[in-house]
């Protein structure tokens, strides 16, 4: 479930359905996606809490989203925008334990960034499901 929970991270990070649609954007789908793939990974048992932080480059990420928040003027606000991320992170490392896993993961982020790059050729020819062609050729 939490291996599901990532690849759907990845779908919505990318892809961002929830502002193509107003309403959709209103229920938070990458906040509850985070917390459900970190929820899923504690059931059964597989994981202790201390199991989060195990390598050097655990304690790193770690200490760098500290700073990040400690640094900041707002701290709420800095924890706010940065938890999903931080939880993508955790989810993301003990997941992926798997060479089969990892080449799972690495094929959707292949096909979700050819879906985005087949987007923007399309809507330079006229086809903009979307209508952010306005955006990308105007304001970018």
């Amino acid at each position: 479930m939490d291996f599901i929970a990532l690849i759907i991270f990845l779908a919505l990070y990318y892809l961002r359905p929830q502002e193509w649609f107003s309403g959709f954007n209103a229920l938070h789908p990458v906040e509850l996606l985070s917390v459900m793939a970190f929820w899923a990974m504690f059931q059964g048992g597989k994981l202790k809490p201390r199991d989060l932080v195990r390598t050097p480059l655990d304690w790193l990420i770690v200490c760098y989203f500290l700073w990040t928040i400690f640094a900041s003027g707002q701290i709420m606000h800095t924890i706010t925008s940065i938890e999903a991320v931080l939880l993508f992170y955790f989810v993301a490392v003990r997941s992926l334990d798997s060479i089969q896993r990892q080449k799972t993961f690495l094929t959707w982020w292949c096909i979700f960034m050819l879906v985005i790059a087949g987007l923007a050729l399309a809507s330079i020819w006229g086809f903009d499901p979307l209508g952010s062609a306005d955006f990308t050729h105007g304001v970018m």
